[in-house]
């Protein structure tokens, strides 16, 4: 009688380790694996694999997992912005769907990071958060080429932390305008207080967009009034806006709504508004009212549960959360 002979992994087909390999992350998959024998080396740079990569631990070099995998397999990755840069060509990450960015580099705008990511063919998901240390690194510009007519982005999901805020007309004239599938946003800005003669180029409209979460320095109602041109479709929005150097806008009810009913679709409204002088008490009775009489509100039947809170002076804090009777 014969013993049948056991099966090992490498008896395995290359389809089904490619499909076990693609739930393990590229660093603990390359350390396991990689140089161990020709076949797996091979199948570690076929195309059909795609791969979770994260370069933010001390062992994981650019330059070693590079040369194991190619940057076509990436389908999600965790890095420094001066790694990002160093890949040179967004469009080798032609497979990269997910993106999380921990700006460290003191010399590497914000914006070059940014025009990198709106620049990876198929990115969709992309999250941009400070890193708990920073510092000066040596890198090299990226040299893909840039055409004066910015490519549309297939980006749904936006997430911008900054230290100082990105420009608000850089976000608005460059991000938005390049990503026109955008579903959520959320985004620390800062506006320019001093200059009045800012040009915002035309955007399509941002017809998915629905949920919209801001921080914006030196903002003024005119900064929300130019976002509700082009994002018909808000049910969410969050605003935490600390006023410039006049906030008088912030407390006119009319402009409040005309704000306010150029969202047709929103449900659920949260605005913080800290000001650098004292806020006249008597301007919140009008700017109540608002809230409660958007015409499209009462037309649909909708209740707003108001709540106002917050008042010291230059505080304010209102929450409307607008639901069907």
């Amino acid at each position: 009688m014969s013993l049948s002979r056991k099966t090992t992994f490498e008896d395995l087909s290359s389809e089904l380790h490619i499909s076990i390999f693609e739930y393990l992350n590229a660093n603990d998959l390359i350390q396991s694996i990689f140089n161990l024998n020709q076949y797996f080396n091979q199948l570690l740079c076929d195309y059909h694999l795609l791969l979770h990569w994260t370069l933010i631990e001390d062992r994981n070099e650019i330059g070693t997992l590079s040369s194991a995998i190619c940057l076509e397999q990436l389908k999600s990755l965790k890095c420094y912005d001066y790694h990002l840069i160093q890949f040179h060509n967004p469009n080798k990450l032609s497979c990269l769907l997910s993106l999380v960015v921990f700006k460290y580099a003191i010399n590497i705008r914000e914006e070059e990071v940014i025009d990198f990511i709106l620049a990876i063919p198929q990115l969709k998901y992309c999250q941009i958060k400070l890193s708990q240390s920073h510092d000066q690194v040596d890198f090299v510009s990226p040299s893909y080429h840039k055409s004066q007519e910015p490519t549309s982005s297939n980006l749904k999901y936006l997430d911008i932390d900054s230290k100082f805020g990105v420009s608000f007309s850089y976000f608005h004239s460059h991000v938005l305008r390049c990503s026109p599938n955008l579903r959520y946003v959320n985004a620390y800005l800062s506006c320019d207080d001093g200059n009045h003669n800012t040009i915002y180029k035309p955007i399509s409209d941002l017809v998915y967009l629905s949920k919209l979460t801001l921080k914006i320095r030196r903002a003024k109602l005119d900064h929300l009034k130019l976002l509700s041109q082009n994002t018909p479709n808000i049910e969410s929005l969050k605003l935490d806006c600390l006023a410039g150097n006049s906030n008088e806008s912030f407390m006119n009810a009319q402009k409040w709504f005309q704000l306010l009913s150029s969202w047709k679709n929103l449900k659920l409204l949260r605005i913080y508004v800290q000001s650098k002088n004292n806020i006249p008490y008597n301007h919140f009775p009008g700017i109540q009212q608002t809230f409660r009489s958007v015409p499209f509100l009462v037309e649909r039947h909708v209740c707003p549960e108001y709540s106002f809170s917050g008042y010291n002076r230059r505080r304010i804090h209102f929450n409307a959360h607008y639901r069907k009777k």
